[in-house]
């Protein structure tokens, strides 16, 4: 279920220590595993400390999608104790904020600490929804995109100054 209201790597043109001293809110999303050992009735307080954690360090939830238990492509290890355990499966879930880059450092602390967290992902994204459902994409690998989506043809009759176009895509490409 989707609500409105992203290993422990980042790349580095999008992690929060580049946004540092900036004092403005960015939008994060953290994409989580959770051990497939919790019972499943419980995934959703593990949810909700996550989010507590969120709220804790600064930041104001924009959307999620409660954890659903997925086959990983490949066997995960984490430190239980004093044994490396290897998983299989974990509980995929994802949220998305916005807080200052100092609070996601904070986040990323406490990510780092808890102890039901198989991986996460923690990067800077755009507040709008960015998901693709799964049955958008035909058997061909064609997507398949909502009428009110697909941008509408500029009318015939509107004149476009080829100077001024050219021009605005200079801009673009030069980076103004």
């Amino acid at each position: 279920m989707i609500e409105t209201k992203t290993s422990k790597a980042s790349s580095s043109d999008q992690s929060p220590e580049t946004d540092l001293g900036n004092g403005e809110n960015r939008v994060y999303e953290v994409g989580y595993l959770l051990l497939p050992s919790i019972p499943e009735e419980q995934v959703s307080s593990h949810v909700s400390l996550i989010k507590k954690l969120i709220e804790g360090t600064g930041g104001e939830l924009v959307s999620s999608e409660d954890p659903k238990l997925r086959h990983l492509s490949y066997e995960m290890k984490k430190l239980v104790g004093t044994n490396s355990v290897g998983f299989r499966s974990a509980y995929f879930g994802w949220l998305k904020f916005e807080m200052s880059a100092e609070g996601a450092l904070e986040l990323k602390v406490g990510l780092d600490k808890n102890e039901s967290i198989l991986r996460y992902l923690l990067i800077k994204t755009v507040r709008e929804n960015t998901y693709i459902p799964r049955g958008s994409i035909e058997e061909g690998g064609a997507l398949v995109v909502p009428e009110e989506v697909v941008a509408q043809p500029v009318p015939k009759d509107v004149p476009i100054a080829t100077e001024e176009l050219d021009k605005s895509i200079d801009a673009l490409v030069a980076g103004e």
